[in-house]
C-alpha cells in the first residue's frame, strides 16, 4: 500500500458511501445495521489512519520550508558577498585607471604578492601598494 493510500482512500469514500447507501435500502435491517456498523469501524480505522498521514505531511511540510528557509538566506548572504567583492573590483579599477596603481586590482581578483609581485617588488612594497587609502574616491567623470 502506498504511503498516502489512506488519504486516497479517505477522499475516494464519500462517493462510494452514497452508491453503497441507496443498494443497502433493499436488505433486511439487522444485515444493513450490522453493515453499517462495519463501515463505522473501518472509516473510523481510515479516518485515523489519514490523520496519521496528515500529520506526516504537516511535519514533512514544515521541515520542507525550514530547509529552504535556510537555503534562502544562505542565498542572499552569498549575493551580498558577490556584490561585495563586485564593488571592490570595481572600486579597485576606478583606483587603477585613476592612479596607474592596479595591485589593488589584482589583490581583488584573488592575486598574491607569490603569484604576481615577487619578482618585480618587495612583500613591504606590495602590501603598501595593495590596500586602497580609504580617503581616495573616483574623481568626477567628465558627463557629471
Amino acid at each position: 500500500m502506498s504511503r498516502h493510500a489512506a488519504l486516497a482512500a479517505l477522499s475516494l469514500s464519500t462517493v462510494q458511501d452514497d452508491a453503497l447507501t441507496t443498494r443497502l435500502s433493499a436488505m433486511p435491517a439487522a444485515m444493513r445495521e450490522e453493515i453499517e456498523r462495519q463501515r463505522g469501524e473501518a472509516q473510523a480505522t481510515a479516518t485515523r489512519s489519514a490523520a496519521t498521514q496528515v500529520i506526516s505531511l504537516m511535519e514533512g511540510v514544515e521541515a520542507s520550508n525550514t530547509y529552504e528557509r535556510k537555503q534562502i538566506r544562505s542565498y542572499r548572504a552569498a549575493m551580498r558577498e558577490l556584490k561585495a567583492r563586485m564593488d571592490r573590483r570595481d572600486r579597485a579599477l576606478a583606483y587603477g585607471l585613476e592612479t596607474q596603481n592596479f595591485i589593488p586590482l589584482l589583490v581583488a581578483n584573488g592575486e598574491s604578492y607569490y603569484t604576481v609581485g615577487q619578482d618585480v617588488m618587495t612583500r613591504d612594497e606590495w602590501t603598501s601598494l595593495s590596500v586602497i587609502p580609504e580617503s581616495w574616491s573616483p574623481a568626477a567623470s567628465d558627463s557629471e
